[in-house]
Formats: structure tokens, sequence, C-alpha cells
């Protein structure tokens, strides 16, 4: 596909993402109320070919910029940030599925893509326990936070394997596990104050065979996986630490977004301790700029961070360590600096700002958004610190 023919697609899927907008927020509520982003929600996602933005061409993807991938995120937060966080964490797993071997990929997306749309979720905190056996690995554990997963056929689970006696100190061997739903239970255990409609649920499984072929090994340079040997594009060069970590990010810029265009409905209400309009009052004015720079500040940094990224990629370079570093703790501030510039405009607003509604619902969403460990600013800025300063990281998904 030439450069002219990807620029036309990628203006071609946003299109039919904001298109989506208005039935995503109308269902947005209920969603909420249902624990679950609609069926007809995630159909129409799927059917617009969205998610096939980062996948490789020899399944049916696009091998579209990353650009476009968090661009649609945002768009999709506008309407709902639960779908958008879906979006974000449904839609890179091609991505990562495109860095497995030959046979894994063909397993899960049909050869030559004829299943391209199988979707499928995760939840990578290792918790489970890979225990080597002839042909592959023995699974068992309990994982929480897997978003999305009772819309998906496959889950890809984090976990460790024993190292020997003698081996050297350092992290764990820290593996992803692909499973099949047939082979797992989910625990219905969602119960939060925000992103109810993600589906969160924990999943359990024991004794499970995971055949090697299905296996990922977390900590492995940029371009040497198995599936780096089909997909040679410089998309698949990117460090899958710096990749995933602002998918679940970006929905926050959108969600944002969605708090300004809602807090316009307000500006026209008359504030009864005043008597002036509410987009009268200095404050509500300021923290209403507040609120707009801050989603093209986020754009911007996403920007300069793709451009980054796809320039070392195709050089056939690892990113610096630092540069790395760095880029982790801007996509980390990214809910906080949302949240700030929501919860701003939300208590200006007045009192009816406090209604359910929009603003109260993204006040609810962000926040929960930010406990997510790759949205904790603090601990990466710590790490940006360190490494700036010749000293060892702290971080190792990067």
């Amino acid at each position: 596909m030439t450069d002219q023919n990807k620029e036309a697609l990628a203006k071609e899927l946003i299109a039919k993402a904001k298109a989506l907008v208005p039935a995503i927020k109308e269902r947005a509520q209920e969603a909420e109320a249902n624990g679950a982003v609609h069926d007809e929600t995630i159909t129409a996602i799927v059917e617009a070919g969205l998610l096939r933005v980062l996948q490789s061409k020899d399944y049916g993807g696009y091998e579209l910029s990353p650009e476009v991938f968090y661009t649609i995120q945002a768009i999709i937060g506008e309407g709902d940030m639960s779908a958008a966080w879906l979006y974000g964490v449904i839609g890179v797993h091609p991505w990562q599925l495109s860095l497995f071997n030959k046979e894994a990929q063909d397993e899960i997306y049909g050869e030559n893509g004829s299943k391209a749309d199988t979707l499928v979720a995760s939840t990578y905190m290792p918790t489970g326990l890979g225990t080597p056996v002839e042909g592959g690995y023995q699974l068992s554990g309990q994982w929480g936070f897997s978003s999305g997963s009772k819309h998906c056929e496959w889950i890809i689970l984090g976990g460790v394997v024993p190292k020997a006696e003698d081996a050297p100190p350092g992290p764990p061997d820290m593996r992803n596990f692909v499973i099949h739903k047939d082979d797992l239970t989910i625990v219905d255990n969602w119960d939060v104050l925000g992103l109810k409609a993600t589906g969160s649920h924990d999943i359990v499984v024991k004794d499970a065979f995971i055949p090697e072929h299905r296996v990922f090994k977390v900590g492995v340079p940029a371009g040497g996986q198995p599936g780096n040997q089909l997909n040679t594009a410089p998309l698949f060069q990117i460090e899958f630490g710096q990749i995933f970590p602002r998918a679940v990010a970006y929905s926050a810029v959108g969600c944002l977004q969605g708090v300004v265009d809602a807090a316009k409905e307000f500006a026209s209400a008359v504030s009864p301790n005043t008597g002036a309009a509410r987009g009268d009052l200095p404050e509500v004015q300021t923290a209403y700029a507040k609120a707009v720079n801050e989603v093209e500040v986020q754009q911007l940094i996403m920007k300069a961070t793709v451009a980054e990224w796809m320039e070392y990629a195709e050089k056939g370079e690892a990113l610096p360590l630092e540069r790395r570093s760095y880029r982790r703790y801007q996509q980390a501030q990214i809910v906080d600096k949302c949240l700030d510039a929501a919860l701003e405009l939300y208590k200006q607003l007045g009192g009816n700002a406090v209604r359910r509604g929009v603003i109260s619902k993204a006040i609810c969403d962000l926040e929960t958004a930010r406990c997510h460990v790759a949205n904790m600013s603090f601990k990466q800025g710590m790490n940006y610190g360190a490494v700036a300063n010749g000293r060892p990281q702290l971080e190792y998904f990067l």
C-alpha cells in the first residue's frame, strides 16, 4: 500500500469513527448500568475496520501509523471512555500478535487473515505460573482486570516461568500466554467507580496446556520476536513497552474532549448566585481554556511520540533507554492531566454539573483509569529521573 493510499485509508477510518460517536454516546449510560459496552457498539467498531489499524497486512490488517490508532481511540472516547478503553486494549492486540510466530497467527487470525476480526483480550499482570512441559507450558493462576473479556475469543495472560537456581540476578522470566476462552473461567466481579462498561473481570485458569507457539517472552529487544521475521515493517519494530501503555491512557484525551463539549451546554445557564450566565464567569472561562489546551497538548505530544518511535524503527535502531523512559513518563501523566482539567471545569460549572451525565461520568472514568499501573505517573517520573541521572532503571516494561 502506497503512502498516499494509507493516508486516504486513515482519513476514511477516522471519518467512520466520528460517525459512530453519536450512537456510542447515546448507549453510554445504559452500557454503564449493564457493566458492558453494547454488542452493537463492538460490532460497529469491527465492521468499520477500526480494529485492523495496527494489524499485519498478511492477516487482513492495514499496518497504519499508531497515530491513526490513538486518534481513533480519542474520537471514540468523546462518546464513551469505556468504549474507547476497549478499543485501545483490544485494538493493540493484533499488533502484539504480529510478533508471535506464524503458527500462532494462523491459529488466531486464520491463514491469510480468514478470521481477521477475531477479538483478543488481555490481562498482563504477571500472576500466572507457567510450568515447562513437553511442547509448551502448564498454566495456572488468577488475574484481574481483563477488559472486554466477555467479547473476546482469546485472552493474553501475563505470567512467570520459574528461573533456574543458578540464574543471574535480574527481573523475573516474564511471559505472555495466549489462551482460548474455552480453557478459562471469567469471574464476573467488575463492580467499580468508573469505566464500568469495560467489563474488566477476573480470569481463572487451572492447569491449562499452552503450546510453545502461543507464548511470548517479555523483555526481548524490539525486532527480536519470532514474528519480526514475517512482519518486517517498521511498525513492528516499536517496543511493546511503548505502544501498549499509551493504549490504556489515550482514551482520557477523548473523554476530556467530551467534557469540553458538554461544558458548552452549561455556559448559557444563569447562576442563581451571581445572576450571570456561567459562560460569563472568569473562573468558567479559564477552566474551559485549560481543558481545551490540554486536549491539544496531548495531541501534540502523541504525534511527537509516534514520530520519534517511527524515526528509530525505520532506521532499525532501538529507541534509547532515556528516551523510552521519558516517553513512558509523558504517557503516564495523560490521565492525571486530563482529570485535573476536567475537575477544574466540573467544580466551576455549578451545582447542576453534579447530576448524572457526561461530566460526572467522565470524572469517575478518569479517576478509575489513573489507577491502572501504566498510568501511575509518580513511578514513571522516578524511573526517568533515575535513568537520566545515570542511576539503574526502576521500570523494565519500556
